[in-house]
């Protein structure tokens, strides 16, 4: 296992590279000439960061730390550090709060390997489609096990005693994206789970912020999403150089 620690990172983004309507995503943080980049989903990318708002407004509620506007000016929009090469793919998150500091761990691994991973649960998922058939009763299916979580620290604890739809609403954002989490547990990139095959772990980021940044990587990672193909204005799907097909038109 390869664990890439920054406790005071120079920086934390979410950046794209390529064309709108081809991008690729990535997740990097950098020190003292460290960089590490990460391979996520859009998705993904939005999922954290409204994970990490609503984690934020709950902290910011029960701590008075300072409000979003207050952050506007530290927002870092420079490209991402080049060469932009990628470490490992996402197939987990986890969002702490552990008081006085917003953790985030990203864990995954090769691109290959997660590929694989998936290929033999797509192939094991197809037999047992076929046992189903010929059994005539319901095989239970193993669906995504990629997950998102809220942190249970004592503090974290507090907020959703405090708050409890705040686990409640975390659930909601990350089960949008398609990465449902067991209510009430944290995730440990790298522990052995309940699920059937859960998809394999090689390596974990791990990033401490500040309120202050997190706030700042929740409005630029918005930004990055959003300067994507703009929706069309009669049926809202993207739009792209090469226009699209609109059912609006025929």
């Amino acid at each position: 296992m390869h664990y890439h620690s920054f406790d005071a990172p120079e920086r934390f983004v979410v950046g794209a590279v390529g064309d709108p309507g081809s991008r690729e995503f990535f997740l990097q943080a950098s020190a003292a000439g460290q960089v590490v980049s990460v391979g996520l989903e859009k998705t993904e990318a939005a999922a954290l960061a409204d994970g990490l708002a609503h984690l934020l407004d709950e902290v910011r509620d029960a701590t008075g730390r300072p409000d979003r506007r207050e952050v506007q000016s530290v927002v870092d929009h420079a490209p991402l550090d080049s060469p932009v090469e990628e470490q490992f793919r996402l197939s987990g998150l986890t969002v702490a709060w552990d008081g006085e500091f917003v953790v985030i761990e990203a864990a995954g691994a090769p691109a290959e390997v997660l590929e694989q991973a998936l290929r033999e649960r797509f192939a094991d998922d197809m037999d047992a489609d076929d046992m189903d058939d010929e059994a005539g009763g319901p095989v239970p299916q193993r669906g995504p096990v990629e997950r998102v979580g809220a942190s249970t620290t004592p503090d974290a604890e507090e907020i959703a005693d405090r708050d409890p739809e705040l686990v409640e609403d975390l659930e909601a954002v990350f089960a949008s994206a398609g990465l449902p989490v067991p209510p009430g547990e944290p995730h440990v990139p790298g522990e052995e789970e309940d699920e059937d095959d859960p998809l394999p772990v090689s390596d974990v980021l791990r990033v401490q912020l500040t309120v202050r940044q997190a706030y700042a990587f929740v409005a630029r990672t918005r930004d990055v999403i959003a300067n994507g193909r703009r929706p069309c204005l009669l049926c809202g799907r993207p739009d792209g150089p090469d226009g699209h097909v609109c059912p609006r038109l025929n």
